[in-house]
């Protein structure tokens, strides 16, 4: 290798042993390394931006705008409430279930919104049940990390392998010619979430009367919740069906995320939306 090549390996090298060991904010190691190479030669800044691949960009910026609106909705409360009374009272089935739904939600959100998304409804839960809050937060961490690859929304790298490999929607379900990431992530799921309930939840202490325990959940603007679901399903389908639709995956997350907005900013009082420059303020732009 030349000298070059070298000067980038060793600024490769201190950056990523910056994020990793946190000596400074992982995000202000990432720009600096960068900077360091533009002003070094090693890359000019239009290459730098160049290499930003913009299509996760706007994949990511959408669903998270979505998810926002979604978690305001007051759908994850109402759904972890139904957890507890599908769970009979048991904790340790609560856990499992709370877990398997932050499954679902992270195939089609990012792990980390979907974590801040559940761990403040069910830290009620778990106090009004008498458990420790940290098995619980874990286990949801767990479940969204577990599941967020089974397809090509849920999270990074699935979306990267859309926009290098060129994997569409379908293929993390069936690829040549047999079970991809989807059924074989979902298989491997029921089975470790059944293994955990067997050998660490299952002997918990059943409460009886769940009444007593005082926790209720209403959305609290149908109306408001209604729009938001369909919008994210809707969005989620035509995503899936961006091979017949001929656009960029992040256009359509950008269509989405966009036209939902505009129908809630309009329709105003009637579903008291919280504003889009709140909604922008709230994404992870550090993470981006």
């Amino acid at each position: 290798m030349d000298t070059m090549q070298w000067l980038t390996l060793a600024i490769f090298a201190i950056t990523i042993l910056a994020v990793v060991t946190n000596i400074i904010d992982s995000t202000l190691a990432a720009l600096i390394g960068v900077a360091v190479m533009i002003w070094l030669g090693v890359m000019s800044d239009e290459d730098a931006f160049k290499y930003v691949d913009w299509n996760v960009m706007a994949i990511l910026v959408s669903i998270w705008l979505i998810a926002g609106y979604f978690g305001k909705s007051g759908v994850p409360s109402w759904l972890s409430v139904q957890a507890l009374k599908l769970s009979g009272g048991r904790p340790g089935l609560l856990v499992i279930i709370l877990t398997f739904l932050a499954g679902v939600i992270s195939m089609f959100v990012d792990n980390v919104v979907t974590i801040l998304m559940m761990a403040p409804v069910a830290l009620p839960l778990a106090r009004a049940m008498g458990m420790p809050a940290t098995p619980v937060i874990l286990m949801i961490g767990f479940g969204a990390n577990f599941m967020g690859t089974a397809l090509i929304i849920g999270d990074l790298p699935p979306q990267m392998l859309h926009s290098v490999a060129g994997a569409e929607f379908f293929d993390f379900i069936w690829q040549f010619g047999r079970p991809s990431s989807f059924p074989i992530l979902m298989a491997t799921f029921f089975v470790t979430l059944a293994a955990m309930y067997a050998y660490g939840f299952r002997g918990t202490k059943r409460v009886t009367n769940l009444g007593e325990l005082g926790v209720d959940a209403r959305i609290p603007n149908p109306l408001f919740a209604t729009i938001v679901v369909l919008w994210f399903l809707g969005t989620v389908i035509a995503m899936s069906m961006r091979e017949y639709i001929g656009v960029k995956l992040g256009f359509i997350a950008l269509t989405g995320a966009v036209s939902l907005v505009l129908v809630l900013q309009l329709l105003g009082d009637r579903v008291k939306a919280a504003s889009f420059e709140e909604m922008v303020q709230e994404l992870d732009w550090r993470a981006m």
